[in-house]
């Protein structure tokens, strides 16, 4: 059994797949994450919102249940170390790309991605580790619980540097959204910045 987003496209595992689809005698099952009713039947009898935990998790089974059995707001322990066990062997580029992604309360514009010098390499490791994908908003993490578990590591005052580019590109942007501008200049903590768009 294997998870496809956490198997890059050098992986062992993919001669073995491309063995299975060449084989007459092979069958590959292909399991779908859990649907929003399935989490509300998961959920049922307890105080969490079924539809926020499914977009929280992306109907992962594992995040599901283990943010289900956790008591509190925070992430489980379980579910962190899940997620940051996928960062481990990133090199300092993609551990920035990283970072920066994560914080971004929402998906990076495509047209971005320059102006912040995020390149095709790293994006590339992100997307073979399983953190990343590119919806139709643009490039952003597979599910909350990925950016919030990525969000805790980087070090102590390490925020405004991570901040302060997102916003400057953000401000030049040809529809720049206020709300994430605030976030933005909240994180940088650019009071100048922070007032105009609040």
């Amino acid at each position: 059994t294997l998870r496809r987003d956490e198997i890059g496209a050098a992986h062992p595992l993919r001669a073995l797949l491309g063995d299975v689809a060449r084989s007459a005698d092979a069958t590959s099952l292909d399991i779908a994450p859990l649907s929003v009713d399935a989490v509300r039947t998961l959920a049922e009898g307890r105080s969490l919102d079924p539809v926020r935990l499914h977009r929280q998790t992306g109907g992962n089974a594992f995040f599901v249940t283990e943010m289900l059995d956790h008591p509190g707001p925070d992430l489980p322990a379980s579910v962190r170390d899940a997620i940051l066990a996928r960062t481990a062997e990133l090199d300092d580029e993609e551990r920035r790309v990283l970072d920066l992604l994560a914080c971004a309360p929402e998906a990076i514009p495509d047209r971005l991605l320059p102006q912040l010098g995020i390149g095709f390499p790293p994006l590339r490791a992100l997307d073979e580790a399983g953190l990343i994908t590119r919806g139709r908003r643009g490039v952003a993490f597979r599910h909350d619980l990925c950016r919030l578990a990525v969000a805790e590591a980087p070090p102590p005052g390490a925020a405004g540097a991570l901040h302060a580019p997102m916003l400057e590109v953000l401000q030049h942007a040809a529809e720049p959204d206020h709300a994430v501008l605030l976030h933005h200049a909240r994180g940088a903590r650019d009071a100048a910045t922070h007032l105009r768009p609040a």
